[in-house]
């Protein structure tokens, strides 16, 4: 009981020198960096699509903007079937060498 006391008189110290916008600091913050990443993601796709050497490659464009195309048929679908989607991509659009 005698330490119940100590910690609730501790709580309440903290309180007065804690200022009380201090949790929303952090959701702001976290926030700011999760757009940041966000549009950054998007930036390199975009790029990735439109002004890198390789974008003239033809092909399914989120396959060569993100690794989710891959992603997708490792976990949702069995692993052999990315193997298979692949051939079907080559056989759909031809081999191609990227350093044509």
């Amino acid at each position: 009981m005698e330490m119940i006391q100590e910690l609730a008189g501790f709580l309440n110290t903290a309180q007065e020198y804690l200022p009380q916008h201090l949790f929303l600091n952090v959701w702001e913050f976290l926030g700011g960096v999760l757009s940041m990443v966000l549009l950054w993601n998007i930036f390199v796709a975009f790029y990735r699509v439109t002004f890198h050497p390789l974008a003239k490659v033809p092909g399914p464009k989120l396959a060569g903007a993100t690794g989710l195309y891959q992603l997708f048929y490792a976990f949702y679908q069995d692993k052999s079937t990315y193997f298979m989607k692949i051939e079907e991509l080559h056989r759909k659009y031809g081999k191609f060498d990227a350093r044509d």
